[in-house]
């Protein structure tokens, strides 16, 4: 079991009532005689110390167990239903999402700006593309990658989502330096996540 966050709450609870509760008895051991409504006090404290054992066990085992990348609670339901729609989105993208063009050239200041235009072939509308171009040596094998988040007004007040049979230009801008000096003037792109307009 993990014992994390409100779990360790309850433990601590149940632990530091015992202590109390039992040094409060030794102390009423050695102070006083053993009258009638001092037993009937300990057995009130024993009672006590009970009662929130019962309820600190209760409420430890039902804390949800905790992830330890995320901190947050692990269910099983909504984890599911996360692959499932991650393999949706994995599968719209290999049957709808295309690149119209894809090309780069330096600019003014000499840096690489690759700009392509990727088009929305189904029937959902896009907000958000997560592009990622490949610089590839004479084998077409990669050598550097550059990622591009293309926010389409996710959070806008005027969002411009790829409607279906629309596209969306991006344009990545890359340091030259960065890229090995082995690379071959070829590039490839691919896009590996995607995130649903839900409004009309």
């Amino acid at each position: 079991m993990n014992y994390q966050g409100g779990a360790l709450k309850y433990l601590a609870l149940m632990v530091g009532t015992f202590i109390v509760c039992r040094m409060a008895m030794i102390i009423i051991d050695q102070l006083v005689n053993k009258k009638k409504n001092i037993k009937i006090f300990k057995m009130v404290l024993s009672l006590i110390v009970i009662i929130i054992s019962a309820f600190s066990f209760f409420m430890i085992i039902s804390t949800p167990t905790i992830n330890k990348e995320t901190s947050e609670p692990i269910d099983k339901n909504i984890s599911t239903d996360n692959n499932q729609l991650l393999a949706q989105k994995i599968e719209y993208i290999k049957k709808y999402i295309v690149f119209t063009k894809l090309e780069y050239h330096k600019n003014i200041y000499g840096k690489i700006e690759v700009t392509g235009t990727i088009k929305n072939l189904g029937d959902k509308r896009i907000i958000v593309a997560d592009l990622c171009v490949y610089f590839l040596d004479q084998n077409e094998h990669a050598l550097y990658e550059e990622n591009h988040h293309l926010d389409l007004g996710l959070y806008s007040l005027d969002p411009k989502p790829i409607r279906p049979n629309y596209e969306a230009n991006f344009l990545i801008t890359v340091n030259p330096s960065d890229i090995p000096s082995s690379w071959a003037k070829k590039i490839k792109a691919i896009v590996y996540n995607i995130e649903y307009y839900k409004y009309q």
